[in-house]
């Protein structure tokens, strides 16, 4: 699902290695987490996988094309207790709605709640 025919993402998320400190963001936003942790199925110019970074109101990530199977991905280098995802909108557009999955190198699991998958969907505050 998506706006002005693209799907406009950009992220950030909060984690921690230890879940007694779990409300810092991890560097999406100053680029802690290097561009090259970063993957996705496609990508289009200027909308290339390395920009789907939050606070950055002018680019993002895109895919290009309307479909329920393309992914963006963050590869961490040690494990992470995620506690936090934040997406934002551009004025191009934005994401409508997500899940999430995630790997410890064994195969990929959709994160669940409740046994039910669960759907992020976007809200646009004012």
């Amino acid at each position: 699902m998506c706006y002005l025919l693209h799907e406009i993402f950009v992220v950030n998320v909060f984690a921690c290695l230890h879940l007694d400190h779990c409300s810092s963001p991890l560097g999406m936003g100053n680029f802690k987490i290097p561009s090259e942790a970063l993957q996705a199925s496609r990508s289009t110019a200027y909308w290339e996988h390395y920009n789907g970074r939050i606070n950055d109101s002018v680019s993002g990530w895109c895919a290009n094309v309307i479909s329920d199977k393309e992914w963006f991905q963050i590869k961490f280098d040690t494990d992470h207790y995620v506690t936090a995802v934040a997406n934002q909108a551009t004025y191009r557009g934005w994401v409508l709605e997500f899940t999430l999955a995630y790997s410890r190198g064994l195969g990929w699991f959709d994160y669940m709640e409740n046994g039910t998958l669960k759907v992020q969907n976007y809200t646009m505050s004012k």
